[in-house]
């Protein structure tokens, strides 16, 4: 998972990473309640304590060469 975030906003953000076998969550995805757009102060807000969590989604177990052949 990528874990990056500023205080401080910038027009250039620039992340490199690599990713270990046991840190790729197959069948997840981040949760969407990490940022949210404020209409009253016309803003996103991230809420930093939930920016890594992730809930588990519909995505196949199985490759897709494995779903063609069932």
């Amino acid at each position: 998972m990528l874990d990056a975030s500023s205080p401080i906003p910038t027009p250039l953000l620039q992340v490199r990473t690599s990713y270990l076998p046991n840190e790729i969550l197959w069948g997840h995805r981040f949760e969407h309640e990490s940022m949210q757009y404020d209409q009253e102060q016309s803003l996103y807000t991230v809420r930093h304590n939930s920016m890594n969590k992730t809930v588990v989604d519909k995505t196949p177990k199985v490759s897709a060469k494995e779903m063609d052949s069932s």
